[in-house]
Formats: structure tokens, C-alpha cells, sequence
């Protein structure tokens, strides 16, 4: 789909108004394809949040005096502004929330929890982030509930077999996505909505990333819950909100408390209404934002935003399909799509290929987007992910493309010039380990964000460590692997627990780390990719630390009496200079 000249130019001047993009990096223009994580802010947006603190700032529900009364109203208003942004009628209402995880969280906790038992069935689907998935997760581990998760067809549509099967069960719960943050996927979900709900389910739908995309009628889709935030809709952060049925609101049991939506403490008796969930002072300044990003979205049009971004989603899915060895994650049909395009290159780690497109001053997102169930099902540790939004331009993806085309064209080239040949050298040297049976530790080591996955299997012979190793990991963090490698292959494990400890303290303290062949070369690049080159050697140290601590023999300490009259010994175990450490060690973004 290609729109004329004129619409074009129509989003060229819409561009103007989103100053960040004036920014050069590097001497090289700024295109930023990561809207899915949040989208950028326009000037109408900034100058209303800074000319409400400067002129208008008083808080709400608390003054009786102008400003406060008028800040007051202004958020109760904002109520109304949203529901007719969604088309949400008469029987819904607003909770403001911090953002989308906390109106997912509160939806679990306030109303769902006391009304869930035993043996209920709680669905969601394989596309949810993890802040539609996890609270849901922990509610069934809870209260003995079973969580179904809803498969999909290879169109990326939820499964029509497995919900037909899903209906014929007890669903209480159902959280579903309605476009997902890795493929972009727009669900069809007024019919499922209906058939839950036929069935005795309450449904809550996640819209954070169709919230600014495509127009959604709340009063035709009916779901018992929605939820969204500001800043993935040109609006500021820290402020979302849950669009619910009134008739949810009675029986709900608070879940934070605090000032504001308390009657009366003695006895203890509740606000009526939304306001009973919303604890302390809310986030009014921002509430006033996300209106003015609420009135440019609609001055522009929902339907223009759809219709654009789905031609510049066209034009990066066809110019995907063209460079050899890639893998598109992605709703193939534009016009369903939230602008999401997510892909990897065959025998390169996405966040090699991050680190190339930042290289050229193109921001894309690259990991597991905290969508770790959806990655299992496509049997990948993570992918790269490039989302668009209404200032994104054509130039910006025939820049991605090229960009793309000369990473697959030249890839050593590249990675000699990006890290460096010497750390390119250790990388693709063999690594030095020996097979591993029956490991005394098995350890998995894996950042915050980025999709690196890395696993220590650890024998200990006469206190000495032999080391096998299971990875995809950026080159930095196979360099770092290797060099670490050679340093506790067949080494007591004292001794590697105690490097392992002095190289990331050296590291963090920007000290020139101990003289060891190649951690010196890593070093240069430590600014940039600090956490790929600590994981190998956080994630021993935490093996090492496990074993010894596992190892360490048990003393049984007889203590005096604490009275004389007492006739019992107390007796406790010495405590170990170890702490118990977590399976998984966390290397952030740096």
C-alpha cells in the first residue's frame, strides 16, 4: 500500500513537532525505531506538563482554594476524556494507574483475586508481555487455579482449536492482548470477547501498543477491563489507566491504601467509586499530558495514523524479505499491524546487530521484550525489534535496510571495526572446555534485556573445576566467555571463585583487570558493553559460590543455656561466610 505524495508530506511536517528528532549522534541523523517500548513526545505535550507546573500546579482532592478546585476538576474530567477517546459508554470508568503493568496488577489483585477458587481456569494467551502474563501466573499459584495458555495459528491469529477447547472449560479469567509487542499482531477480539463472556468469564484486554494505533470501541468490544499507559501514546511516563465496568467496582477490595480513598478510619469504610483505588497523591500532572497527546492523536486521526504507519510497515516488510538470512517475527498483513516488525539475521546474535544499527545512529530494540513465553515458542533466546509510529519517515527505513544490507554483506569487517579485531579474535577462537557428565552445578546466566543465554555445567574433581559450556551470546560476551575459560579450566574452586570476584570488582571499578591476556583488550569496550563482559564471569562466580556453599560441612555449635534455670541447649549451624545466590545472575544493560 502505497499513500500519495501528500499524506507523505502531511507526516513530514508532523515530524517538526517532535524535537528530539533534531538530535544528531555521531554526526549521523537520529532515527529511532523503538516506539513499541515508548513512543516520543511532541512539543505540545512537553511545553502543557512545564507551563502546568510553572502556572497552573496545585493538588487535587485536597484544596479548597481555586487552583486546587480547578486542578480537581480537570482530572475528574480527564475520566470522561478518556472513555470517549476509547468509545467506552456509559457503564465504564476510569482508574488511573501509574501505567500498564500496575492497571494489570491491580485488575489481578483488587478485583479477580477474591473472587477466584480452586480449580477455576485463568486463559491467556502465548503473546503477552510479561506484565499481562506474570500477575496472572501467581494468582493460579495462589489459589490452585490452572493458567491456560492460548497457542497460535501460523498466521500469528490465537488459535481458533484451542479456544474452542478452552470454551467448552471453566474459564474464569481471561487477559488478552490486543496487538502484541513482538509481532505486532492486531487480535480480532470482539467474537472472543463475546463467547468468554457467554461462558462466564471475565475478560481483561491489554492495549498498550494498540492504544495510539487504531481506533478501538470499547463499546462494541465490551471487555470487563482495558488497560493502557500514556507514554506509549505520546504521553508522558508514570501514568496509565484501567477503563473498567462499573459494575466491577462494588465488591472489589481496595488494593493499596492510603490517602485519598479512605471514608472514614474508624470505623473502616471506603471511598465509593474508582476513587477508592486510587491511593495518595495521583499523578494529575500527568493525567493532564496524556490529554494533550490525547488531543493531538485525535487532530491528526487514528484512521491517518493506521493508514500511514501500516504504508511504512509494508515497505520495511518487503525490503526484509529481500536481504538473504532473515527471519521476520511479524504480522504479514500491514494493516494489522501496531507498526512492529521483529526479525533476526541468520549467525548473528541480535544484539550484534543492535550495536551495528546504534552504530549508524538508528535506536531499535534487541532481547527477549520481556516477552520470555513468546521467544520459547519460537525457540529463539530473543530477536530485534524495529517499531514505528507516526513521525517515523520512508527515508528512515530505506536507512534500517541499508544498514541492514551492509551488516549482511560485511560482517567481519563490521565487528572488526565496531569491537575491535583483537576481541573479534577471541570470540571466534574454539572454546576451551571439556564434556561434562553429571555436573555437580548447572547454572544459567542471563541480563536483564538483551536475549543472551548462557549456561555453566561444572564438575569438581579433588576440588578442581572443569568447565562445559551452553551459549548464544554477543561476540563481547563469547570473548569474555573464552578468556575466562582459560583462566579456571582445571583451577581449584576457591580460586576461581576468588578471580572471578576480583575481575568484575576490577571491572566496576575501571581498574586495569589483573594483567589476564585478553580481559585488557575487553576492557576498551567495557563503556558500552560492560554487562556482556561480566556475565560469564557473574555467572561462575555465583557457580562457584553455590558449590562451596552447598559443600561447605554443616557445624553443629552447642550454646550455654540462656537462663540457668533452662534445661534445653540451643544449637545452630555456623554461619558460612556464603550467601545463597539465585540461578539467575543479573547482568543489566549498562
Amino acid at each position: 500500500m502505497q499513500p500519495d505524495s501528500r499524506k507523505y508530506e502531511k507526516f513530514d511536517e508532523i515530524r517538526r513537532q517532535f524535537p528530539i528528532l533534531k538530535k544528531n549522534i555521531a554526526g549521523k541523523r537520529y532515527i529511532y525505531l523503538d516506539s513499541a517500548a515508548t513512543t516520543l513526545k511532541p512539543t505540545c505535550v512537553i511545553e502543557s506538563i512545564s507551563d502546568y507546573y510553572k502556572y497552573h500546579y496545585a493538588n487535587v482532592h485536597r484544596g479548597a482554594y481555586y487552583l486546587s478546585k480547578k486542578a480537581s476538576q480537570q482530572y475528574e474530567n480527564a475520566r470522561e476524556t478518556l472513555k470517549r477517546f476509547f468509545n467506552a459508554g456509559d457503564e465504564y470508568d476510569v482508574i488511573f494507574t501509574s501505567g500498564a503493568t500496575e492497571a494489570a496488577n491491580l485488575v489481578v489483585n483488587a478485583f479477580c483475586e477474591p473472587l477466584v477458587r480452586e480449580d477455576d481456569i485463568i486463559l491467556v494467551s502465548i503473546l503477552e508481555h510479561h506484565s499481562n502474563f506474570l500477575p496472572w501466573k501467581l494468582l493460579a499459584s495462589r489459589s490452585n487455579a490452572e493458567l491456560r495458555v492460548l497457542p497460535l495459528e501460523p498466521s500469528g491469529d490465537f488459535s481458533k482449536a484451542e479456544l474452542k477447547n478452552a470454551l467448552s472449560s471453566k474459564i474464569r479469567f481471561a487477559a488478552l492482548t490486543h496487538a502484541s509487542n513482538v509481532t505486532g499482531k492486531l487480535q480480532d477480539l470482539q467474537s472472543v470477547v463475546a463467547n468468554l463472556q457467554q461462558n462466564g468469564a471475565m475478560v481483561l484486554i491489554d492495549g498498550a501498543q494498540s492504544a495510539s494505533h487504531f481506533e478501538i470501541d470499547l463499546e462494541s468490544m465490551k471487555p470487563d477491563f482495558f488497560v493502557c499507559s500514556a507514554h506509549k501514546m505520546l504521553g508522558p511516563t508514570g501514568i496509565g489507566a484501567v477503563i473498567l465496568k462499573k459494575q466491577h467496582l462494588e465488591n472489589a477490595k481496595p488494593w493499596k491504601t492510603g490517602g485519598g480513598m479512605v471514608l472514614t478510619a474508624e470505623p473502616l469504610s471506603w471511598r465509593e467509586g474508582v476513587r477508592k483505588f486510587e491511593a495518595g497523591t495521583p499523578h494529575f500532572v500527568g493525567v493532564y499530558g496524556w490529554m494533550r497527546a490525547l488531543d493531538f492523536l485525535n487532530n491528526i486521526g487514528l484512521k491517518n495514523i493506521q493508514e500511514y504507519v501500516s504504508s511504512l510497515t509494508a515497505e520495511l516488510l518487503d525490503g526484509l524479505r529481500q536481504i538473504n538470512g532473515i527471519r521476520i517475527f511479524a504480522s504479514e498483513t500491514p494493516r494489522q499491524n501496531a507498526g512492529i516488525v521483529s526479525f533476526l539475521i541468520d549467525d548473528v546474535h541480535p544484539h550484534d546487530i543492535a550495536a551495528w544499527l546504534d552504530y549508524n545512529a538508528i535506536a531499535v530494540r534487541d532481547g527477549h521484550h520481556c516477552a520470555q513465553p513468546l521467544m520459547e515458542y519460537f525457540g529463539v533466546p530473543g530477536v530485534v525489534r524495529a517499531s514505528m509510529h507516526l513521525y517515523n519517515t520512508k527515508e528512515d527505513i530505506n536507512q534500517l535496510l541499508s544498514a541492514l544490507n551492509v551488516l549482511v554483506d560485511n560482517q567481519q569487517e563490521i565487528f572488526d571495526r565496531l569491537y575491535g579485531k583483537e576481541v573479534c579474535n577471541f570470540a571466534s577462537e574454539a572454546l576451551p572446555q571439556e564434556k561434562v557428565d553429571l555436573p555437580d552445578i548447572e547454572i544459567r546466566g542471563i541480563p536483564d534485556y538483551c536475549g543472551d543465554l548462557l549456561r555453566l555445567y561444572l564438575k569438581v574433581n579433588n576440588q578442581k573445576v572443569t568447565v562445559e559450556t551452553e551459549a548464544d551470546i554477543c561476540i563481547p560476551c563469547i570473548a569474555s566467555l573464552n578468556v575466562m575459560l582459560a583462566q579456571v579450566q582445571n583451577k581449584p574452586i576457591g580460586r576461581v571463585y576468588s578471580l572471578c570476584k576480583s575481575v568484575i570488582e576490577a571491572l566496576a571499578a575501571n581498574n586495569t583487570p589483573l594483567g589476564i591476556n585478553g580481559l585488557n583488550t575487553l576492557h576498551r569496550i567495557k563503556e558500552d558493553r560492560l554487562s556482556c563482559i561480566t556475565l560469564p564471569w557473574k555467572t561462575m562466580l555465583c557457580a562457584a559460590e553455590k558449590y562451596i556453599h552447598q559443600s561447605r560441612p554443616r557445624v553443629i555449635v552447642m550454646k550455654p543455656p540462656l537462663k540457668a534455670s533452662s534445661k534445653r541447649l540451643s544449637v545452630s549451624p555456623a554461619r558460612s561466610n556464603f550467601s545463597p545466590v539465585a540461578d539467575i545472575p543479573s547482568a543489566g544493560r549498562q
